[in-house]
């Protein structure tokens, strides 16, 4: 077990949990079917009928739909289990890609794509903080990425549908209050006022985000001294560090994000079960439900304790 209670296995290979699995399902005489297509499921008095592409039929007495959502269509997911959902009465909250990268509408990310630092990443809508988290970021060519923007990317997207102007507050020192950042500067500053303003600021941020920052701070010579800076300069510097602002264009796609946003109504799905409340015998597991969490797990725990109840549910059923 790791901190934050992240549990891998001793060898830290996920196929390791995979191999279990199949060599349990083995055990107990489970029958799997691969690279078989549903294109569509029927009820009828004995059960379900299950059509797969290419006319095969096969007779269930009951079914759970956990087909995943739509991100990472590479592994398979393509919404088909919404389809499917939804010839049985099921409505469909809009889907749309959720832990994934932000995409920015900044004329100078080729500039400074490639540099990681450990910060804030917040988004604002109308001057209020919808979303906010910490950690490792990094600018990419098309915008931002790491594991902040994938926490705060679900509230942007969300937003951005809503027609609203969606910012990214980006928090390069987040260790010091403004105060210290001040002094901090000051100091350097003062130490070597000859210093070009672009020079004074290396081993305090990446020097390959100097000219970007400094232009976005208001200074059009990067060669002039720091003892020539006016006071609304500095203030300008300083403002930037703790409060640096992208608008946000919209999310990469789907082949990126971790996991969906939106899905399954779960309003017609019973969350002692997950046992469909218009289908009898039909039940729901994993991302396929409009539920989604938290980087870190929260995802892959849902579909797991979900499935499971599922399971166990409709086994219970069937005795």
């Amino acid at each position: 077990m790791e901190e934050q209670g992240k549990v891998f296995p001793f060898s830290n290979q996920a196929s390791s949990v995979l191999d279990v699995l199949r060599h349990e399902m083995e055990s107990i005489g489970v029958k799997v079917i691969v690279e078989a297509e549903t294109k569509g499921i029927k009820r009828n008095n004995r059960g379900f009928q299950i059509t797969l592409k290419g006319g095969e039929a096969i007779s269930a007495d009951k079914v759970i739909i956990a087909t995943g959502g739509k991100a990472a269509p590479n592994l398979g997911t393509t919404g088909s289990g919404y389809l499917l959902a939804q010839t049985f009465g099921h409505s469909l909250v809009e889907p749309f890609p959720a832990l994934v990268q932000l995409k920015l509408n900044y004329p100078y990310l080729k500039q400074i794509k490639g540099i990681k630092f450990d910060g804030d990443a917040e988004i604002i809508v109308g001057n209020k903080t919808m979303a906010r988290a910490r950690g490792e970021i990094l600018f990419t060519e098309y915008g931002i990425s790491g594991p902040p923007i994938f926490q705060v990317s679900r509230s942007a997207s969300e937003w951005i549908k809503k027609g609203k102007q969606v910012w990214l507050k980006v928090v390069i020192i987040n260790h010091l209050s403004r105060e210290e950042i001040i002094s901090y500067t000051n100091k350097r500053f003062k130490d070597n006022p000859g210093k070009t303003v672009s020079f004074s600021f290396v081993g305090f941020i990446n020097k390959q985000l100097i000219p970007v920052f400094l232009k976005q701070a208001g200074i059009a010579d990067l060669n002039k001294r720091v003892s020539e800076l006016s006071s609304a300069e500095k203030d300008g510097i300083i403002s930037l560090l703790q409060d640096w602002r992208f608008e946000v264009e919209g999310t990469n796609t789907w082949s990126a994000a971790q996991t969906t946003a939106g899905g399954i109504d779960v309003k017609d799905i019973d969350p002692r079960t997950m046992q469909s409340k218009l289908v009898e015998g039909l039940y729901f597991g994993g991302e396929v439900m409009d539920i989604d969490g938290d980087c870190g797990g929260y995802n892959l725990q849902w579909a797991w304790s979900s499935g499971y109840l599922a399971g166990i549910s409709a086994a219970k059923s069937a005795n």
